[in-house]
């Protein structure tokens, strides 16, 4: 067999075009880290609130804590106190995950 002095080598193995995947543009990469540092400013600043409040929250129940004068008393508020605490932990999980997924959004075109 002849070797033929013109002949093109192959290119460089590109995984990407064997497995027919699409080559995403650079502005890809710039709009995903803005995306992303947008979303997570944003639920910075609500869980800094929800800590704030629940601060707020466990300051009052000291307060009343220091009022009770029955075991029974204080039973009652520290049971009330856990079931308000759990309940805003609960509501404030299901707000982050709602933030979290619209953060996303503008990435995986979802809502469009």
């Amino acid at each position: 067999m002849k070797h033929d002095a013109h002949q093109q080598d192959a290119g460089p193995f590109d995984f990407r075009t064997v497995m027919g995947v699409e080559v995403l543009p650079y502005t890809f990469a710039e709009d995903a880290c803005r995306a992303w540092l947008d979303g997570a400013q944003f639920i910075q600043a609500e869980v800094a609130e929800f800590i704030n409040v629940r601060a707020g929250k466990g300051m009052a129940a000291l307060t009343e804590w220091t009022r009770c004068r029955t075991p029974a008393d204080a039973l009652e508020m520290q049971t009330r106190y856990a079931s308000e605490a759990l309940a805003d932990y609960v509501v404030g999980g299901q707000r982050m995950w709602k933030l979290v997924a619209a953060a996303a959004q503008p990435l995986t075109g979802a809502g469009k």
